[in-house]
């Protein structure tokens, strides 16, 4: 009798062990969320940011940042999407940072019903904390070379819990391209990866010949109308 009444009982604590197991596993999830951007998410999910815009008129330049923490978010630099902008140069070597830049002075981008401008996916590390993405236009001007300011476009930025689900159009990367350019010039010196300030500098120097070409066409047209317009009020031209 005896025998059998301890045989129940380790029944018993067996049945209590096995259900405290998944109330543990609930509890351990419950702790590791993380806020990113307002949305709650786990530890170790992988979620997509991704920024739209809406613009009132072509844009031929395109000059941004995206900006994360890097001691909660890690990125996978082979999801970063620009499907919507052509030739575009991006660094994404610093940690916290996506820099990219685009030109199409020839027609430039038509964003004017609302597209995908940029996307990238995030790992959340472990222990970490409430954090937010964001992006930033450094510049944007439209075909006829002016600024745009934010009252000409709209960003919408959102994120989701998942990768990307459609084609991913990788931008360059200007770091490589530096080096690639560096290793086949004598005197030619490679910046810092880490130097934000050089980042204008080397995605000029690194756009495709054609682009640059076209970027030359266009200010001499400029400069052209400029003279047109002086000789029109009556006043010499060189």
């Amino acid at each position: 009798m005896r025998k059998s009444s301890r045989i129940v009982s380790r029944i018993i604590n067996c049945f209590a062990a096995a259900l405290m197991i998944p109330m543990s596993v609930i509890m351990v999830f419950a702790a590791n969320t993380v806020t990113v951007n307002s949305k709650e998410f786990n530890e170790g999910d992988t979620v997509t940011f991704t920024v739209k815009l809406k613009a009132d008129k072509n844009c031929s330049g395109i000059n941004a940042e995206i900006n994360y923490d890097s001691d909660s978010l890690e990125l996978d630099k082979s999801s970063i999407n620009v499907p919507n902008l052509g030739q575009t140069i991006a660094n994404s070597e610093k940690a916290g940072s996506i820099k990219f830049a685009a030109i199409d002075v020839a027609k430039g981008f038509d964003f004017k019903e609302e597209k995908l401008l940029i996307s990238a996916s995030f790992k959340i590390k472990e222990k970490a904390s409430s954090n937010e993405i964001k992006l930033a236009v450094t510049e944007m001007c439209d075909t006829d070379l002016k600024d745009m300011t934010s009252s000409d476009y709209s960003i919408n930025e959102q994120i989701e819990k998942g990768k990307y689900d459609g084609e991913v159009v990788n931008p360059v990367d200007g770091i490589d391209a530096m080096k690639q350019d560096a290793a086949t010039a004598d005197g030619i010196p490679v910046e810092n990866e880490n130097d934000s300030n050089s980042l204008t500098i080397w995605i000029i120097a690194g756009v495709a010949a054609a682009v640059l070409l076209l970027v030359v066409v266009a200010v001499v047209c400029f400069t052209q109308e400029g003279k047109e317009k002086h000789t029109d009020n009556g006043q010499p031209s060189d």
